[in-house]
């Protein structure tokens, strides 16, 4: 069983008519990732990504029904849970308590700037998910 859980969101918007996605960057190594964070007390996933979310972005998305995709890495210590959520008339404001820089790039850029693998695919599958919308 995983001791450590986190869940977040593959955040994005629509610019001039193509999907653009949120990514931070953080300030332990300069990982690129998409903005996720620990479960606190009796949180749902779902309250955790969106305060996460908040906490990383400053941003109030809405959640877009039907994904959610979960993995486990580090050897199975760590399982992280993902959605799909949606802004609008929102800007993205970085905390630097939380992370060094907020990106909003459309999908092949931001496939190009994660940092690990298997957060590279969660937004390979979420792009797909969208697509077929």
């Amino acid at each position: 069983m995983p001791k450590e859980k986190s869940c977040g969101a593959v955040l994005y918007t629509v610019i001039a008519g193509i999907r653009h996605y949120v990514l931070v960057i953080n300030d332990n190594g300069g990982n690129c990732t998409i903005p996720k964070g620990h479960v606190e007390g009796n949180e749902t996933e779902k309250e955790t990504a969106l305060r996460e979310i908040f906490e990383e972005t400053n941003i109030n998305p809405e959640f877009v029904d039907g994904f959610r995709k979960q993995i486990t890495i580090q050897n199975g210590i760590k399982e992280i849970v993902f959605f799909i959520a949606k802004y609008e008339n929102q800007n993205p404001k970085c905390d630097p308590n939380e992370h060094d820089e907020i990106m909003v790039l459309p999908f092949e850029e931001a496939l190009a700037a994660i940092t690990w693998e298997h957060t590279k695919e969660v937004l390979r599958e979420a792009e797909r998910f969208l697509a077929g919308l």
